[in-house]
């Protein structure tokens, strides 16, 4: 029996380490195994922006300032995100709508 657990737990492990790549693969699985995650989201944008994907970037910030609307480094990664302040007005429109 105890054999039978060490192989599950190792192929787990295996399977698991295919996330830890990189960040980028490692946030990515965190916002598909818990999409509520705000801190998941916020880390995903932060690597798309790092990567210069700006358009894929702030729908994740977006997504994380919905879940968590008090969420500092949320906010001013999404303002630096995108230079183009009308955006950013767009941004504080659609969450000031859509967030409680």
């Amino acid at each position: 029996m105890l054999a039978i657990v060490v192989v599950a737990l190792a192929a787990r492990t295996v399977v698991r380490n295919q996330d830890w790549r990189d960040n980028f693969s490692l946030f990515s699985a965190g916002v598909r195994a818990v999409p509520g995650s705000a801190k998941m989201h916020f880390a995903l944008g932060g690597e798309y922006m790092n990567r210069g994907e700006l358009q894929v970037a702030l729908p994740e910030l977006q997504t994380a300032l919905r879940i968590y609307p008090d969420y500092p480094e949320a906010w001013n990664s999404a303002v630096s995100s995108n230079p183009n302040w009308a955006m950013i007005s767009r941004l504080a429109v659609f969450l000031s709508r859509d967030c409680p």
